[in-house]
Order: structure tokens, then sequence, then C-alpha cells
């Protein structure tokens, strides 16, 4: 939330919220995700004139790899008049898609190589 108020800069409050994705994957891609979802008007007032910033928030998404996140993504954004972020709205949800096929497909076999590879 203070990635939001006068502490951060505008235009650094995107990288950290995108970093804060990156960091621990799994646990900061969802609370990034969330924050944005809770904080998107917001969002969205101070950053659709510049087109990237915008769509690096979206792009978040990108690493999920389920279909419940894919559809997530779809339901949220089907809900907001964004027409700045359509195409990244559409490509991140491709690629959840595409990265939800492959853990489905080698989730098994992945699994159980890092089983053998130690404690």
């Amino acid at each position: 939330r203070r990635s939001l108020t006068d502490a951060v800069r505008s235009q650094d409050a995107v990288v950290v919220i995108a970093s804060s994705a990156m960091s621990r994957p799994s646990v900061g891609r969802n609370l990034a995700w969330d924050f944005v979802k809770e904080n998107w008007d917001e969002l969205y007032r101070r950053y659709a004139e510049s087109g990237f910033l915008i769509r690096r928030l979206v792009q978040i998404a990108q690493a999920f790899t389920t279909p419940e996140a894919s559809k997530d993504v779809d339901r949220f954004f089907r809900a907001r008049e964004a027409p700045e972020v359509n195409r990244a709205v559409q490509q991140a949800i491709e690629k959840i898609r595409v990265n939800a096929a492959w853990r489905k497909r080698n989730g098994k076999q992945l699994a159980a190589w890092f089983g053998t590879r130690g404690n």
C-alpha cells in the first residue's frame, strides 16, 4: 500500500510492485496480483496514459500456472473498461494457459526429478 503514497515516487511504484511479484515467486506473485486487483482504480488512474507502466502491472499475471488464474484474470478485466491494456490482458491469459498446459504435462515428472535431488 505504501507504493501508492508520496513515500515512493509514482514512476517507481510499478517497479516496486513488479519486483515484489518476482521475489519468492509463488508468494510475491500472489501478493502483487492481489495488490493490483485491490488498487486497480488508483493504479489505472495514475498509469493508464503511460501505457507501458499499466501494461507492466497486467504482465504480473503472466507467471500464473493454473486454469483458475486465467479465469480470474479474464473475469477481473471483463468487469473493467481498460482499453489501454486489452492486448496485454489477452497475452497474459494466453501465457497463463500455456503455463498451465506445460505444468499439467510435465508437473509430475518435474516433481519426481526434484524429489531425487536432495533434501
